[in-house]
């Protein structure tokens, strides 16, 4: 017995017994440290308040799938919670906070850098110049290390909480937030609809240089009297027909995106005018359709490729006039 107790586990045990034995003396021990500790965090330690604002960020692959929505600008998700973390958007909003928000940042902040601290110290000891921020970098870097926090929702909302020690500098920060991000997000969806109008613009053109030549082959082709190879004149009236329908649809889509460039310039809702001339674009186009399908019966078979492909068409757009008009979603702030 006195062999197991001398060996590794003997000595646990004996220090076990020892603070057992004294178990009043660090009771005291832990009550004088940690009163005098709760007692300084309560009376002198500064309250701090929480601003929450809440905004709601579109994900384009959660929507349903339609090729009219290939030609709508979309925002893609992951590219917005990147700018919501950026330092750039960080130091844009540094640039728009009122001046007691921005003292507060620069003079009582919430994150030391102890390394900065003892690399400036051993600097100084050395006789070399210490490195010094300048004060908006100074607000940078406290604004994305201890003073504005960002959660995802499963509902595609963001919230943005911003803790400071005085209630109206926690708003300040969450709405310069939601300020710049709007500024921001309007500039993106004018250079996407830009940028749309110029492709659909390029299309257009290219298809209408391809009709125009259909067009002229045809007519040299009526012009030459009896055809030899009757199969290709069929072949090419097919790539005729196909191209006008080409042009029908990038027209169509032309329409659509030049109304939604008019709305965001206008800052109009996309629920008034705009909306309703898109669908009434969309309630003829359907029209014409329909009455390319009653031709198209008449010429091919119910198997061919144009009368199976204007088909497909007519019943997409039927669906999309029976949904009901979408509403953009935006941000709120609380």
């Amino acid at each position: 017995m006195a062999e197991e107790l001398s060996g590794p586990h003997g000595g646990y045990l004996g220090l076990l017994r020892r603070i057992a034995s004294h178990w009043r003396l660090s009771l005291i021990v832990c009550v004088g440290v940690a009163a005098p500790v709760a007692v300084w965090a309560l009376l002198f330690l500064p309250k701090s308040y929480e601003a929450v604002a809440a905004i709601f960020i579109e994900d384009p692959r959660r929507g349903s799938v339609s090729t009219l929505r290939d030609w709508m600008p979309a925002g893609d998700a992951s590219y917005q919670q990147a700018v919501l973390r950026s330092r750039s958007l960080a130091a844009a909003v540094v640039d728009n906070l009122p001046q007691d928000s921005m003292n507060e940042l620069i003079r009582h902040a919430m994150h030391r850098d102890y390394v900065l601290a003892g690399q400036n110290l051993i600097r100084r000891l050395l006789g070399h110049e210490p490195v010094v921020f300048s004060p908006q970098q100074r607000a940078v870097r406290e604004l994305l290390t201890a003073r504005i926090r960002f959660e995802s929702l499963p509902s595609g909302e963001v919230e943005i909480r911003a803790i400071a020690y005085h209630p109206q500098v926690a708003k300040d920060l969450a709405n310069t937030y939601i300020e710049v991000l709007q500024s921001r997000s309007r500039s993106h969806i004018r250079d996407e609809a830009r940028a749309t109008r110029q492709f659909i613009e390029n299309l257009l053109a290219q298809t209408k240089a391809n009709l125009q030549e259909a067009e002229e082959s045809l007519a040299k082709h009526q012009r030459g009297g009896t055809l030899k190879l009757p199969e290709r004149s069929s072949v090419e009236m097919a790539q005729l027909a196909q191209l006008e329908s080409n042009l029908a649809d990038i027209q169509a889509s032309e329409e659509i995106a030049k109304r939604r460039l008019a709305g965001l310039k206008g800052g109009k809702d996309s629920a008034g005018m705009p909306g309703r001339a898109a669908r009434q674009a969309l309630s003829e186009r359907l029209a014409a359709l329909e009455a390319k399908l009653a031709t198209l019966e008449e010429k091919y078979a119910s198997e061919h490729p144009l009368v199976k492909s204007t088909q497909a068409e007519i019943n997409e757009l039927k669906t999309a006039l029976a949904a009901p008009p979408s509403i953009s979603p935006g941000g709120r702030s609380a």
